[in-house]
């Protein structure tokens, strides 16, 4: 049996698990490794910040679509990869061997240096956290007037106009 490890419940993997309870491979087990039982789907973003769908609708249950696709969920953090030894350290010191690994953790990113508050779309968890607090200080009429953009693209300019609506 072939143990295929995917690390982390990015979209890539979510829609694997979708896919795989559909019509799974024959002779390999699936594994997924996320310390989260959910993800956040970004493609939902721009809908939440412009209120038009509750923070749940970010929400991709990975748990419930493991159990749907026979894969294996271990809710766990890695903390180390051997590549050539192909071995995935978890967080309670416990090795995972694998024959074949996928990652797809997600992004984070460094936000610039900037004078005023500043309100970063990365890591998505940290987004549904201080966005409330944030629009709820602008309508208090405490926070910021103005808001910078940094970056662009069109789901950049989807999330700009989100956030202006």
């Amino acid at each position: 049996m072939k143990r295929v490890v995917l690390l982390g419940g990015g979209h890539a993997h979510a829609l694997l698990l979708l896919q795989w309870a559909r019509r799974p491979t024959a002779g390999v087990q699936l594994y997924l490794v996320s310390p989260q039982p959910h993800s956040l789907y970004s493609g939902s973003v721009p809908g939440w910040l412009a209120g038009r769908c509750g923070a749940e609708a970010l929400q991709i249950d990975l748990v419930s679509l493991c159990c749907a696709a026979g894969v294996r969920w271990l809710q766990v953090e890695a903390v180390a990869l051997d590549a050539p030894a192909k071995q995935l350290q978890l967080a309670p010191g416990e090795q995972l061997p694998f024959d074949l690994l996928s990652i797809n953790t997600g992004s984070t990113l460094s936000p610039p240096a900037h004078p005023g508050p500043l309100l970063t779309l990365r890591p998505l968890n940290a987004l549904v956290q201080a966005w409330p607090r944030w629009l709820a200080d602008w309508r208090r009429g405490h926070g910021a007037a103005n808001l910078d953009m940094v970056g662009g693209g069109a789901a950049g300019v989807e999330v700009l106009l989100a956030v202006l609506a």
